[in-house]
């Protein structure tokens, strides 16, 4: 069905806008989503990075772990403790 220029316009909500305004309009929402694709780039790429830091970072507390078993069994009592004499503690 062959629609005039008019009812193609106010079908698309560009009723009563010039050539101009309609093509500034959509050079303006291009360069929005555009600016928007780029900065969701750049979260993507320091979300990339960071998890691969936690990776690298998980590996290296896992080794040492491994390798200061006592030590990390030590620490581990140490917080423990520090937390239970600080959630013992009278509230008054």
């Amino acid at each position: 069905m062959f629609y005039g220029t008019n009812q193609a316009k106010r079908e698309n909500g560009q009723a009563g806008m010039s050539d101009e305004t309609t093509d500034a309009a959509a050079t303006a929402k291009r360069d929005v989503v555009t600016a928007a694709q780029e900065v969701l780039n750049q979260a993507q790429e320091k979300l990339t990075g960071l998890a691969q830091q936690g990776r690298r970072a998980s590996r290296q507390v896992d080794t040492y772990a491994h390798e200061h078993v006592w030590t990390t069994v030590a620490i581990a009592a140490a917080i423990g403790a520090v937390i239970g004499i600080f959630l013992s503690r009278d509230r008054r």
